[in-house]
């Protein structure tokens, strides 16, 4: 029999440890169930006579290895269907829980049977189809540390949901179904989001521009936008290892003004923009502490029929950082990192397990990140984080292919704005 090729092993090698991870993980979902199920029983000793069926299940089920994890929709009806919720850090949490039901008609009350206020929200099949099947309820719950809490929810002719509102600019949704949508076109409303910390100003595509901060109502530029790295026209090119840019990043361009879904709530309001390569959302929620006091930022990125191409997005600030930012090292540490003007750019990017920042003596903006990627500030002012890549010829460093088997990946960020006070003391 013929030797098969070192790259097709290969292949056969990394898409075995792929569905091994992703098993493991589903295992993993499994015996949360099973311990949080242990947990709240007032019983112990009942927890034999549970069967399979009877155990909790995540509310996020994930198709395979390669697909975007799903929220599970909630079969409601007059018997109550229980939520337990958990706080896995080790600190007192106030957030907001969201979970998707079938009916419109949904009440929430905690184990006692107190009441709950939830706002109610659309499922989006698609940018301008929403599902007629499914809703989403989001509610406030304040949890103790390393905490659990049960909540019942059930379809009652009394439920009193606040519905959350839409404006849509640049384009139109046939079947609103029970929500209120208006339409207008980007350049006769400006696009605001606010609470109780801070309100933020986006541009007509639905770009943050500006976030004011309402203690001392300073305007403050945070800039969002996408751009493009190519690779170099020479022998040696962008591969799965190497970074070798043709020069400075280019700017995303759109001919048209895409098309954007603006949604206001009760605990959150988000702005979100359809691009042609990203779906890119702001969310702001409207309760205290930290979660309130920061932007969560989520990119849903596709770049699969592009060529030797890497997809960033960069923030732009007022902030003179000058040429020095800030990362994590494997989330302990931060590292101070210098942007050097004699060193080719890729020799500036520096990998971000969770968090990146710059500052300067009276202000930080920080991004916090869910997942892994490379950053740079190559600018003062600047942090720009690369996002996905796609190229087509192998790196010479022992891969022996392009990277070019994207998926559809979704990447989750905090972006916070804080004030600084320098500390004086013993200066003269």
């Amino acid at each position: 029999m013929k030797l098969k090729s070192t790259k097709y092993l290969f292949e056969v090698f990394r898409n075995l440890s792929f569905l091994k991870l992703f098993h493991s993980l589903t295992n993993l979902k499994k015996i949360i169930g099973y311990s949080a199920l242990l947990l709240i029983l007032k019983d112990k000793n009942s927890y034999n006579s549970y069967s399979f069926d009877n155990l909790l299940d995540m509310d996020l089920k994930q198709n395979s290895q390669g697909s975007l994890p799903q929220k599970t929709v909630i079969t409601l009806s007059a018997e109550p269907r229980y939520l337990v919720v958990c706080n896995p850090s080790e600190q007192d949490r106030i957030s907001v829980v969201s979970v998707y039901v079938s009916s419109p008609t949904a009440q929430v009350s905690s184990a006692s049977g107190k009441p709950v206020e939830i706002q109610m929200s659309a499922v989006w099949n698609t940018a301008t189809t929403i599902s007629q099947t499914a809703y989403e309820i989001s509610f406030l719950v304040q949890m103790p540390p390393l905490g659990l809490k049960v909540y019942r929810i059930l379809e009652s002719a009394s439920s009193d949901p606040h519905l959350a509102e839409y404006v849509l600019h640049n384009g139109n949704v046939k079947d609103k179904g029970i929500f209120n949508m208006k339409n207008v076109k980007s350049t006769e409303e400006d696009i605001t989001l606010e609470n109780s910390f801070v309100k933020l100003r986006f541009d007509q595509s639905g770009l943050l521009e500006e976030m004011i901060n309402k203690e001392d109502s300073k305007h403050h530029e945070v800039k969002v936008q996408f751009s493009w790295y190519g690779t170099t026209s020479k022998k040696d090119k962008s591969g799965a290892y190497l970074f070798l840019p043709d020069g400075e990043a280019k700017p995303y361009v759109y001919t048209t003004l895409p098309f954007v879904r603006v949604q206001r709530g009760r605990f959150y309001s988000d702005v979100t923009c359809f691009l042609e390569h990203v779906t890119h959302r702001v969310r702001l929620y409207n309760i205290q502490g930290i979660d309130g006091q920061s932007v969560e930022v989520s990119n849903i990125v596709d770049i699969r029929k592009e060529h030797n191409r890497e997809i960033a997005m960069r923030i732009s600030s007022s902030i003179n950082s000058q040429n020095k930012f800030y990362t994590d090292l494997n989330g302990y540490q931060i590292q101070p990192r210098m942007t050097m003007s004699k060193l080719p750019l890729q020799a500036n990017v520096y990998p971000m397990t969770t968090m990146a920042y710059i500052q300067d003596t009276k202000h930080r903006l920080t991004l916090l990140s869910a997942q892994s990627l490379g950053v740079s500030s190559l600018k003062s002012g600047q942090i720009e984080v690369i996002m996905d890549r796609r190229l087509m010829q192998d790196d010479n460093r022992g891969l022996e292919q392009g990277v070019h088997d994207n998926k559809v990946t979704a990447n989750l960020f905090r972006l916070l704005l804080e004030k600084r006070s320098v500390n004086t003391v013993g200066k003269k």
